[in-house]
């Protein structure tokens, strides 16, 4: 039983993976420790069986098979000792690669946020820039020309905007459709 956990925690490394697989992989790996919690009552009880018929040395048990049983029952000892270093050095960089992907994830909506915020703030000043002025009342062709001219000076950055706003709705959606799973429903 021991080795098989062995197995199955060498069988199951994470490889780049996204958080979802990560938490299923903890999920895994958090399975596969109660197993071996489990096991740990039994091996201690085993081991300690050993080591009393070992100090007894009882005369129905010949010296070879005591000497043999001793160095199973350290080996043993050891094995599980390991497995279970390797099983809590395996669970705690599966925490920690999990925790580094919610916060890339996290790092990089807030930047999506700030773009975006960004992008509304300049749409929000020239909605209100458009809107503060009395272009729409000009009828004589001087305001029409400081109209124009407004609005021409306006141009290219609108086209910019355009741009970005187009890049940054892209990059959402990616963002989205790549993380669905790992944001909250405000988040999406």
């Amino acid at each position: 039983m021991l080795r098989e956990i062995e197995m199955r925690i060498k069988w199951v490394q994470p490889a780049e993976m996204n958080l979802s697989g990560l938490q299923d992989l903890l999920r895994q790996a958090e399975v596969l420790d109660m197993e071996l919690k489990d096991l740990s009552a039994p091996v201690k009880q085993e081991l300690k069986s050993v080591k009393w018929i070992v100090a007894n040395q009882p005369q129905e048990v010949p010296e070879q098979l005591l000497k043999a049983l001793e160095k199973d029952a350290k080996n043993l000892q050891k094995s599980f000792g390991s497995v279970s270093d390797v099983m809590d050095s395996w669970l705690l960089s599966l925490c920690n690669a999990a925790e580094t992907e919610k916060a890339k994830i996290f790092k990089q909506h807030e930047k999506l946020q700030g773009n975006l915020q960004e992008l509304l703030n300049w749409v929000s000043d020239a909605t209100q820039s458009l809107d503060s002025r009395d272009y729409h009342k000009a009828v004589d062709a001087n305001s029409l020309n400081l109209c124009l001219q407004h609005y021409k000076e306006l141009k290219q950055p609108l086209v910019d905007t355009k741009i970005q706003l187009d890049a940054t709705a892209f990059d959402i959606q990616l963002f989205i459709s790549e993380h669905a799973q790992d944001l909250t429903p405000q988040q999406s």
